[in-house]
């Protein structure tokens, strides 16, 4: 019986310690938006201008069938996304680089591929940063996007979303 106590004070002495040791990493990927990118008629030597659609993740409100003629939900014809991806830190800094990397791919095959460093840290406190990428040739196969966050070569956080664009008749 006393065997018993002893391990059963060892549990509930250990337990916290055990809570406390799983903290957040410092860095993680909060959140990826896509937007449409509308730019039909706007090149202007070498500057593009255009507009952008509403969020076309996690949203059920919105076709995106034939958005490469302007079909579905779209306002125009888009041939690109625009993607922006939230990194939310818990105020720790490193002075290690990060890098934010991310991978489309569409009919498992992969589209792109773009990487860049960043830094995110607030002192003693929590910070939100986003960053943004785009993405050419989209509109008609359902797209992955996969972000990545690393830290010297080890995979800090990932996540993943989906697209899903289509196309016919």
């Amino acid at each position: 019986m006393r065997v018993l106590k002893n391990v059963f004070a060892l549990m509930l002495l250990g337990l916290p310690m055990l809570v406390f040791s799983q903290k957040k990493p410092k860095s993680y990927i909060k959140n990826i938006e896509a937007k449409l990118f509308y730019n039909q008629d706007k090149w202007k030597g070498d500057n593009v201008a255009g507009t952008f659609s509403p969020n076309i993740i996690d949203t059920e409100e919105i076709s995106l069938w034939n958005t490469i003629i302007g079909g579905g939900s779209a306002k125009g014809n888009s041939h690109q996304t625009f993607v922006t991806i939230t990194i939310e830190t818990n105020g720790s800094y490193t002075d290690q680089p990060q890098v934010l990397r991310l991978s489309s791919t569409a009919n498992k095959k992969l589209l792109s591929q773009q990487s860049i460093t960043v830094t995110c840290y607030g002192e003693n406190e929590s910070a939100v940063c986003s960053y943004c990428f785009v993405i050419n040739d989209t509109g008609c196969d359902p797209l992955t996007l996969k972000a990545e966050l690393i830290r010297g070569k080890q995979v800090q956080h990932t996540l993943t979303k989906a697209i899903d664009f289509h196309c016919g008749e």
